[in-house]
């Protein structure tokens, strides 16, 4: 843009200016609005165990989305996700431990997060050939180890509960046998209920 036009248009350019900069605080002011609801609804839905609002309330803290900004209560919510084996969370939880963010650092907690999190997640791998470059041989050898740990740990509280596995079974039973075989269940059912009733004589009453 020619600088003479600036000059002999100036005022118009900042009229310009003053409309886009009104603009883009409105949506900023709007964004901040959504996401302080999202918060209080995410935290709602999180402390009643709904794991992918414990996700976003991790990412609100981690990041002051609807709230001020706390490590702390992020590696609070990243690790309740990590103990059910959720990569990304597990991966994020890393992070932490590595920089020694809301948390003591901790190399080894890190080496742990990346090497499960890396089963499934490509940065995650990246992040721990990083780390590997900063650790003696000693301690990659305790970071496999605690990184075995934490994957029993994880299948540990992945094994599920009583009534979970009630439920399976009748799940398998309705699928693979009643539903599949309704139309020969209801016609068992109904031969016998019709010899029952003519043997009692509830259809064919016996006469004295």
């Amino acid at each position: 843009m020619n600088p003479k036009d600036i000059v002999k248009h100036g005022p118009i350019y900042g009229r310009l200016i003053l409309v886009l900069s009104i603009l883009v605080f409105g949506a900023n002011v709007a964004f901040a609005e959504v996401t302080k609801n999202q918060f209080e609804s995410a935290k709602e839905l999180a402390e009643q165990g709904d794991r992918y609002a414990q996700f976003d309330l991790a990412v609100y803290y981690e990041n002051g989305l609807g709230v001020k900004r706390n490590p702390i209560e992020a590696v609070k919510w990243w690790r309740k996700l990590a103990a059910r084996g959720d990569d990304a969370a597990l991966w994020s939880l890393g992070l932490f431990y590595e920089s020694g963010e809301g948390v003591l650092k901790d190399y080894t907690e890190a080496y742990a997060c990346y090497s499960v999190a890396g089963i499934t997640q490509q940065c995650a791998r990246a992040s721990l050939r990083e780390l590997e470059s900063k650790l003696s041989p000693t301690q990659i050898a305790e970071g496999q180890r605690r990184g075995r740990e934490l994957m029993k740990e994880i299948e540990n509280n992945n094994q599920p509960t009583i009534g979970e596995r009630i439920s399976s079974v009748w799940d398998t039973i309705y699928l693979t046998v009643f539903k599949k075989y309704k139309t020969a269940w209801f016609s068992v059912i109904f031969m016998v209920g019709l010899i029952w009733a003519i043997l009692t004589g509830r259809v064919f009453p016996k006469h004295k």
